[in-house]
């Protein structure tokens, strides 16, 4: 019998982290050659596996997702993790790990869940992912709070691509439609 990974409901997704305190805790680019494989476990703090060139499989205790752009991974902390590049070029990504400050709001633990995000092509997405790498190297407590602001503004922008993706996102595109066709009426 074959692991498969959970369908997430973004608005929920959304509105857990909206009532969720966390900061970021480190950001990391890694990059792999082809071939590469890496059996392990996740570090202690739940993080984002957003893709930046290549692709590569992660197995999250046992859940297998396969990695390229237009698809973001969350995994959970102290979870076994197998990873394997494949194809023929390098594999790139950037690994956010944030830690939960405050009691989660009930249904959800992060700390303990692993799940797959399809946001599609983002050049927006990108562009903050390379702000976000930039300012998480730099010293001081302005480079501190601009990380955290790029990383809730990059999430950001995950949740409405995913949510862009889907029948959802149809539905409240045209509802916003609908909404300024009526302000311009006024």
């Amino acid at each position: 019998m074959g692991v498969f990974p959970i369908k997430i409901d973004i608005n929920m997704l959304a509105e857990h982290y909206a009532h969720t305190s966390f900061r970021v805790e480190q950001v990391f680019r890694y990059s792999r050659d082809p071939g590469m494989r890496c059996d392990g476990n996740t570090e202690t703090f739940p993080g984002f596996v957003f893709p930046l060139r290549g692709k590569a499989e992660f197995v999250f205790n046992g859940t297998p997702y396969t990695l390229a752009l237009g698809n973001v991974v969350h995994g959970g902390a102290h979870m076994q993790l197998d990873r394997h590049v494949l194809g023929d070029s390098r594999w790139e990504y950037l690994l956010v790990l944030y830690r939960i400050c405050a009691p989660e709001p009930g249904g959800f633990c992060l700390p303990k869940s692993h799940f797959e995000l399809v946001p599609g092509h983002s050049p927006r997405l990108t562009e903050l992912l390379g702000l976000l790498w930039k300012v998480s190297r730099e010293p001081g407590g302005i480079s501190a709070f601009q990380t955290e602001m790029l990383f809730r503004c990059a999430l950001e922008e995950l949740f409405v691509c995913v949510r862009n993706q889907s029948n959802d996102g149809e539905q409240a595109l045209l509802e916003q439609i609908s909404r300024c066709v009526l302000k311009i009426r006024l």
